[in-house]
């Protein structure tokens, strides 16, 4: 079981950090956010691959942030890494299980892999981020069942 202690989108802008256009950086979504077949609502995406129905959505957990902040020396915040759902755990890592979180239902389709967009802005090489947990970096979920999500909601694997 865990928590959603964060829902947030973001909009393709320039970032000098990443070096390029890119919507990394999420920003928190008060109250109710829409999740779709495609992610959450309005969450845009500047590279081929992110946002498509088996990367839907990016969960990470505060213990992966923590450990990303720990190996760059960083401090960024939820949302800041590219992530829409901050959890307090992950209720399942399996490939293939599905969470429920309200009405809604997602499943895991994979780890994140490590992206040179997410070195730059942690400042470390890529091969720094390979030795990371994978599930430290962060799970790819696809909508299989539409609905609302918001801060405080419990996420179950099933």
């Amino acid at each position: 079981m865990s928590t959603i202690l964060q829902v947030s989108s973001g909009k393709v802008a320039h970032s000098d950090i990443a070096g390029k256009d890119t919507a990394i950086i999420k920003h928190r979504i008060a109250g109710q956010a829409t999740l779709t077949p495609a992610g959450i609502e309005g969450d845009e995406h500047a590279f081929a691959g992110h946002g498509t129905p088996g990367k839907a959505v990016l969960a990470m957990t505060v213990t992966g942030l923590r450990v990303l902040n720990a190996i760059s020396a960083s401090s960024y915040g939820y949302g800041q890494l590219g992530d829409n759902l901050m959890l307090s755990a992950f209720p399942d890592k399996t490939p293939g299980s599905f969470w429920h979180a309200g009405g809604c239902v997602m499943r895991v389709t994979g780890a994140r892999t490590p992206c040179r967009v997410l070195s730059r802005m942690l400042g470390i090489q890529l091969k720094q981020l390979v030795l990371a947990d994978a599930a430290d970096l962060g799970l790819y979920l696809e909508v299989t069942t539409p609905g609302m999500l918001s801060e405080g909601m419990t996420v179950t694997a099933r």
